[in-house]
């Protein structure tokens, strides 16, 4: 039989550390300026504006998919924890020890 342990706690942690991470991407938007810059040929200038173009959407595309999953993550984790509480109080647990399993939890 498989056994499947969840830290809800790691869980959390990992959603914070991801909403931090979009953040930081999020924050990259001022170091792109929107300026054209003048370099060289104009076909050089122009497919250097294109590609700061596309990483500058791709970024936000990134941090905004960073955030929602670091927010879901959050989510989840709270949801382990209020579900293992049920679980603990259906079967009759106190902090300390659980009756059905005769050692502490």
């Amino acid at each position: 039989m498989t056994t499947l342990r969840v830290d809800p706690e790691a869980i959390s942690a990992l959603g914070r550390d991801l909403r931090v991470l979009a953040g930081v991407l999020a924050g990259l938007e001022a170091l792109d300026g929107g300026e054209v810059v003048d370099l060289g040929h104009r076909s050089v200038a122009g497919a250097l504006d294109e590609l700061l173009g596309n990483w500058s959407l791709v970024r936000r595309q990134l941090a905004q998919s960073l955030d929602d999953l670091g927010a879901v993550a959050g989510q989840a984790g709270a949801a382990y924890l209020e579900v293992e509480g049920g679980i603990v109080e259906s079967l009759g647990c106190r902090p300390v020890v659980c009756p059905g399993a005769g050692r502490p939890r």
